[in-house]
């Protein structure tokens, strides 16, 4: 006979006699799964089925309890007149179903004339319902205990979560008290000097009313690759947000609106003055300081920039609409670019201290100065104008200063990149950006972000359900 040929091993042959244990097998997997998947159903489902019990059924549904006591007083009732009817002989019955109408009983006083015919004052009692079975007492006793059973776990279930969102808040609280510790810097010239970035550092400040703002330019501040930086919290709910997302802060209790400062209000007009008061602070720290306000996005890395003009004591930005250097990297010539200077783009190096002491003086000695007007009138005062330097510098303060205007091109006001686009028709890219020149305040600035690509959100504000042709901002929200 022919040896019988057998399937190599690990072949077909195997399979078809492993194929029932892995069959058996894969089943007692999937009846695993399932009934582990049917447990968490039970489990997770419970106390969702109990809240919607209490909210939706329970509201609608007739009380158990209640309707026990009634029919149990029906049932009383109802035993009660049986009893009363078992007391009157028969000719009383008959004598009383074949009285007349309106007739009085034997012994009894007539009723008026008048009042025959007419309903009795009193109305008489329902007519009690069928005597309950001592089965169906027991059912709806049964039913009223489950029901008390049900409102009983339902309470405690309520009281259960009661504690434990208080002590999830009190978690959160402590939380966010270690990370406003650990990132609430207390301002020290070590720390500072730390923190800056070849000497220099950029600094702005916000309160809560602001935190996106704050937000989008700590982001656009990492995207160019600064380093050295730091937001100044002016009130508490601000410098939580910050700290939880380990952004470099500090407090500055500042005591004003958590809300919207107001553009020229008194309150703006007190946020100045804590702005010029920060300038003087960190100078006196040993560091030189890029003071932005936090309406200003950073495109691209503005210490290289600055770092080529080290003669100037003061670089400040401009409101001049028009470019005296056209593409060129360069400061604008002045006093062709000299409208007025804004403060919201700054350089301040060391030399400048004795200056910014001088200017809080001026602005704390009177309400009503506006700090950019008294800057633009401090620097200009006794100014020396040197139409031959290479830079465009020009001696401010009575010829005790260095000064340059930074080019409106790249560092660009609100009507020069919004409106006007200069950047596009010159084929340059910007250092930065400041809302400025637009109506509508704060809305007004957002907005421009918006339609310009450069704010940090969710993607939900830009998609519409249903809609179509949407545009998608350039950034994506890391912060």
């Amino acid at each position: 006979m022919a040896a019988q040929k057998r399937a190599p091993p690990g072949g077909l042959g195997d399979v078809h006699v492993k194929s029932p244990r892995m069959r058996g097998a894969a089943l007692a997997v999937v009846l695993a799964s399932a009934a582990l998947m049917l447990y968490m159903l039970v489990l997770l489902g419970r106390p969702l089925y109990w809240r919607l019990y209490a909210d939706v059924i329970h509201r609608y549904e007739s009380d158990a309890a209640q309707q026990l006591i009634v029919e149990l007083q029906k049932t009383g009732l109802h035993q009660q007149q049986q009893q009363r009817q078992k007391h009157h002989s028969p000719q009383q019955q008959q004598q009383q179903q074949q009285r007349p109408v309106g007739s009085a009983a034997p012994g009894a006083t007539a009723a008026p004339i008048s009042s025959i015919g007419t309903a009795p004052s009193a109305v008489a009692p329902p007519r009690p319902g069928p005597a309950l079975t001592a089965q169906e007492i027991e059912a709806q006793r049964a039913k009223a205990r489950e029901k008390q059973w049900e409102d009983e776990w339902w309470g405690q279930y309520q009281k259960a979560e009661t504690a434990r969102k208080a002590r999830q808040e009190k978690e959160t609280k402590e939380r966010e008290a270690m990370l406003v510790k650990k990132f609430n810097h207390t301002l020290s010239r070590e720390l500072v000097q730390s923190l800056a970035e070849d000497g220099y550092l950029v600094v702005t400040w916000a309160n809560h009313h602001y935190t996106d703002f704050a937000l989008t330019w700590v982001y656009h501040v990492q995207q160019v690759g600064i380093k050295g930086y730091m937001v100044g919290a002016m009130d508490e709910a601000i410098l939580i947000t910050l700290a939880k997302r380990k952004i470099p802060t500090f407090s500055m209790a500042a005591g004003l609106t958590t809300g919207d400062f107001g553009w020229g209000s008194k309150t703006f007009a007190k946020m100045g003055r804590k702005k010029i008061n920060l300038i003087a602070q960190f100078l006196e720290l040993g560091v030189n300081v890029v003071i932005s306000d936090v309406d200003v996005l950073w495109l691209r890395n503005p210490l290289p920039f600055f770092q080529r003009f080290p003669g100037a004591d003061i670089l400040t930005s401009t409101d001049h609409l028009s470019s005296t250097v056209g593409a060129a990297e360069e400061l604008e010539r002045y006093p062709e670019a000299g409208s007025a200077f804004n403060i919201g783009i700054m350089l301040f190096r060391q030399r400048s201290a004795k200056f910014v002491e001088q200017w809080i003086e001026v602005i704390e000695a009177d309400d009503t100065i506006w700090d950019q007007n008294a800057f633009n009138d401090l620097i200009r005062a006794g100014q020396v104008i040197q139409e031959d330097d290479p830079h465009h510098y020009f001696r401010g303060d009575n010829n005790s200063l260095t000064v340059g205007v930074l080019p409106v091109a790249f560092f660009c006001s609100g009507h020069v990149y919004f409106t006007q686009a200069m950047y596009r028709t010159l084929g340059i890219k910007p250092y930065a950006v400041h809302a400025t020149f637009q109506f509508s305040g704060t809305p007004g600035k957002r907005h421009r972000f918006r339609e310009a690509g450069l704010w940090l959100e969710d993607y939900t504000y830009y998609h519409h359900p249903g809609t179509h042709g949407i545009v998608y901002p350039k950034i994506t929200p890391l912060l």
